[in-house]
């Protein structure tokens, strides 16, 4: 063995007798450390180690974020996770100059606190094991940046109680689906908490409105309605929005934090590059167009002396590419087409695809 591997050697056996009670530890060979393996993309923070010392082990006891750490042997760093490998078994990955170790003490559960939210109940359930508790937990879903206390049922099959109507969600809310438990979001053109309050915006008075300047805006219950000035007229040919999120586009495979429309202010709308010139007619993959669920249009797109006409737009899982639907307007303008969309109700992730 060359000094190299002598010293790695020796410097696992210090860190095994370091980092926990020993009555655990067995050096290489214990449920607690792996050698030569790391998490990776789940790192808050990272601290220098003194040689021969226990920083890591106390850095990572003395934050209640941390689930796990690796250490980068022969460097004195410490990578402070916010996850175990338990938890995102996919990210853990072989590495020769890393030293994984599970907090073994004082760990806080995920999803326990607010500074530690998770992505599901599923990942709590995955996290915690046999330890895993029905209850109420911190979630941040799709990545938003917001955590909502959800209850997660750890305990049986994973009911949908949106689809049950086993939900408290207020009237003007809509009931979205997560694995393990559901939360409520107020529908678009509300405010509030999605269970005790949904209060209606009044976007003309906040100017969130979509209303041409030679137009004016009248209030309506969760929306509002555009009305030409006397003088002026309207043509959705010429009044639209633009739709131009590149994720949109059929060959755009799917990332968390997944895309979804379920805000969309109900108007007529124009795919735009770099999304695509239209909404596709044929069933696209799986987790496409930077979502869970595509949504692509079920009929051709009209003709020009066809006027407005409906069709269905249907949502793609993968078992069935027509999961749900709804309607929607379709008019040609010659060289381009405009949809008449609306927020897409109930489960997200769920958005319009487009194509070229």
């Amino acid at each position: 063995m060359d000094r190299r591997g002598s010293l790695a050697t020796c410097m696992l056996c210090m860190v095994s007798l370091m980092s926990q009670d020993t009555s655990g530890w067995q050096c290489g060979a214990d449920v607690y450390s792996n050698y030569q393996m790391m998490l990776r993309a789940h790192t808050f923070k990272t601290i220098k180690a003194r040689p021969g010392t226990s920083d890591c082990r106390q850095a990572c006891n003395a934050d209640t974020r941390c689930q796990s750490y690796n250490m980068v042997m022969f460097r004195g760093i410490c990578e402070l996770n916010n996850r175990t490998k338990d938890a995102r078994p996919d990210d853990f990955i072989k590495n020769k100059d890393r030293y994984y170790i599970t907090k073994a003490y004082y760990r806080v559960p995920l999803g326990s606190i607010p500074e530690l939210p998770a992505d599901s109940c599923e990942e709590i359930l995955a996290s915690e094991g046999e330890k895993a508790v029905s209850g109420s937990y911190w979630l941040h879903f799709n990545r938003s940046g917001n955590s909502l206390l959800t209850h997660c049922n750890m305990g049986m099959r994973d009911i949908d109680e949106c689809e049950d109507n086993l939900h408290d969600c207020h009237s003007n809310a809509t009931c979205k689906k997560t694995n393990g438990s559901y939360f409520c979001a107020c529908k678009p053109g509300f405010g509030g908490d999605g269970k005790n309050e949904c209060e209606d915006l009044d976007e003309c008075t906040e100017g969130s409105h979509g209303c041409h300047s030679n137009g004016t805006c009248e209030n309506t219950a969760g929306s509002y309605n555009c009305t030409c000035k006397t003088g002026f007229s309207g043509d959705e040919c010429v009044e639209y929005r633009e739709l131009n999120d590149a994720r949109r586009k059929v060959t755009y495979a799917a990332v968390r934090p997944y895309k979804c429309d379920d805000s969309i202010i109900p108007g007529w709308y124009r795919m735009v590059e770099p999304a695509g010139k239209r909404i596709p007619t044929k069933c696209p993959g799986n987790t496409m167009c930077g979502t869970a669920r595509p949504g692509w249009m079920n009929g051709v797109h009209p003709a020009v002396e066809d006027g407005v006409v409906s069709r269905k737009v249907c949502f793609s899982t993968r078992n069935s590419c027509c999961y749900k639907s709804l309607w929607i307007k379709v008019r040609s303008c010659g060289t381009f087409y405009v949809y008449y969309l609306r927020g897409i109700p109930n489960v997200c992730p769920e958005s319009y695809c487009a194509t070229d």
